[in-house]
């Protein structure tokens, strides 16, 4: 009756059962085994990941307060970025007394303004002679370059000395004119002496205007040189409708001769490249250069 009965039991249960059964009863020990240890494999996972999540935060933690801190500190260079937004000391050069005549001299210095980006759109000056200020003067200077400060004419003008009064510096971003500043030209430059008492001498040069403006009125300063690079004489000349491309010889008198040789003469044109309106208004074809057209 009882194998009856057993034989009933596993004819009900799958073989599959029962061979699973079977190896659960044999190798239980060790499948409890592996599960302690899979759980203890498990628990040191966790147990890394959230060490590396915590060590993580506190590096992140430490690096945010050094920057909330580095925030209330000024790092900036200020005297860098004052020479990249401010332009250079303009340099005054040593002022030099030339004698006309009787007790009148002829004054000048000569200002270098080296900044390429910014112009000097106005420069007031004037002259220290015998302790007293002479009457306010003012001109220009474009970016990177030179002009002489003059006073013409002054009386008991031997110790004199340059002061200026103001600069207006403005930075220059349109280039369309400037870009032309240095194609009025002057070529063949020299000074000859006369034999006539009432004419120093006579300078002559070739002015030769490369740029393709015309303009109304284009002056220019001209100093004699001596053998030490000192100037020894000055004058001022100006010229009338100076047209594109033009070439045109330039002779004048001097009335008063230098004291010494003359080893260099140099002609430094004034043309004021930030003032549009100095340029002559021309009807121009399509594709002149700007400036040019009514």
């Amino acid at each position: 009756m009882r194998r009856e009965e057993q034989n009933l039991i596993s004819g009900q249960i799958p073989e599959w059962k029962m061979k699973l059964s079977y190896f659960y009863v044999n190798n239980k020990t060790l499948m409890k085994r592996g599960f302690v240890f899979l759980f203890f494999l498990l628990d040191v996972i966790i147990v890394f990941l959230f060490g590396r999540i915590f060590l993580n935060y506190q590096a992140l933690s430490e690096a945010n307060d050094t920057q909330m801190r580095l925030m209330s500190v000024n790092l900036i260079n200020h005297e860098i970025v004052k020479l990249m937004i401010e332009p250079d000391p303009l340099i005054i050069g040593n002022t030099y007394s030339i004698k006309t005549k009787d007790q009148y001299y002829d004054l000048l210095a000569l200002a270098q303004n080296s900044s390429k980006n910014w112009a000097i759109v106005e420069i007031g000056y004037t002259f220290i002679v015998n302790k007293k200020e002479l009457g306010s003067r003012s001109t220009f200077i474009l970016p990177n370059s030179s002009k002489y400060l003059t006073a013409f004419n002054v009386l008991g003008g031997q110790d004199a000395e340059c002061k200026i009064l103001y600069t207006n510096w403005k930075r220059t971003t349109d280039y369309t004119l400037l870009s032309y500043k240095d194609s009025i030209k002057s070529s063949g430059a020299n000074y000859a002496y006369s034999s006539s008492n009432s004419l120093g001498g006579q300078a002559a040069f070739t002015l030769i205007n490369e740029s393709p403006y015309g303009f109304w009125e284009v002056g220019f300063e001209i100093v004699l040189f001596n053998r030490y690079q000192e100037p020894i004489g000055i004058n001022y000349l100006s010229v009338d409708k100076l047209m594109a491309r033009e070439t045109r010889d330039i002779k004048f008198g001097w009335i008063n001769g230098p004291s010494a040789p003359v080893a260099k003469i140099e002609v430094y044109p004034e043309i004021n490249f930030l003032n549009s309106d100095d340029i002559m208004k021309i009807d121009a074809p399509i594709g002149s250069p700007p400036g040019r057209d009514n």
